[in-house]
């Protein structure tokens, strides 16, 4: 399933250069925090690794100031008792709004979506024994 919204996204961006203002493909790096977690405790969590990390890439396609995108991530995590671990998040469909445009160089913007997130057990599954 993930393979084919891979090819979907990658199949969409080219196309959206034809009718869109501006088509942002962007990396993405995301944890999760407890609301009140002080910025030094976020910094670090990005540079030392204090809890798991998402990574991965996210695409827009933004005809005005309304766009059409999603985001897909994953993180790989080892549990000493239990073997590896993916765990993966995807808004698969997102619409934002941004006020000032996307042409510029600051681009706030609102943003919802639906989408899935899960975690899958690796150790144990047929082809990766760990």
């Amino acid at each position: 399933m993930k393979l084919k919204a891979l090819v979907a996204v990658l199949a969409l961006a080219p196309l959206g250069g034809l009718f869109a203002g501006a088509v942002h493909l962007t990396t993405d790096l995301s944890a999760d925090f407890l609301p009140g977690t002080p910025p030094g405790q976020i910094v670090s969590t990005f540079a030392v690794g204090g809890q798991p990390v998402r990574w991965g890439f996210g695409w827009e396609i933004i005809p005005g100031r309304l766009g059409l995108g999603g985001d897909y991530m994953v993180s790989f995590t080892e549990n000493a008792a239990t073997g590896w671990w993916l765990d993966w998040y995807a808004p698969a469909l997102a619409l934002a709004w941004h006020p000032v445009g996307a042409h510029r160089w600051l681009d706030p913007f609102l943003e919802a979506g639906l989408g899935a997130a899960g975690r899958v057990h690796l150790s144990g599954m047929p082809g990766y024994a760990v």
